[in-house]
């Protein structure tokens, strides 16, 4: 399972819900299996290095957008396995090798 390790420019919004989404047979799915403090991050990156974009873009392109899983330490957290919400890496150009990234994801049980 692939981990995300990269500098997130606060702040960090997080929010919770109450429900778990899962994959099943390639769709993804929404139940109320139980019901647990499902959190969600919206995660900017400001400034970041034509590699740091290379590497969030390939994490994105390798987990099929929300399709699978990963691994990401939120800062203060622990360990927790997370997905891309639907369609939220959006990135900027802002000058010579800078760009400013954004993406919102969430936890998954």
């Amino acid at each position: 399972m692939p981990t995300l390790t990269t500098r997130v420019s606060f702040p960090l919004v997080s929010s919770s819900k109450y429900e778990v989404k899962e994959t099943v047979k390639g769709a993804l799915t929404t139940r109320l299996v139980h019901s647990f403090n499902a959190r969600s991050w919206t995660v900017n990156i400001n400034n970041a290095t034509k590699e740091e974009k290379n590497v969030i873009t390939a994490l994105y392109a390798s987990t099929a957008g929300a399709g699978l899983t990963f691994e990401w330490t939120p800062p203060g957290g622990t360990l927790t396995e997370v997905r891309f919400v639907n369609d939220t890496l959006t990135y900027t150009h802002v000058s010579y090798n800078q760009y400013n990234i954004s993406f919102v994801i969430e936890e998954v049980r």
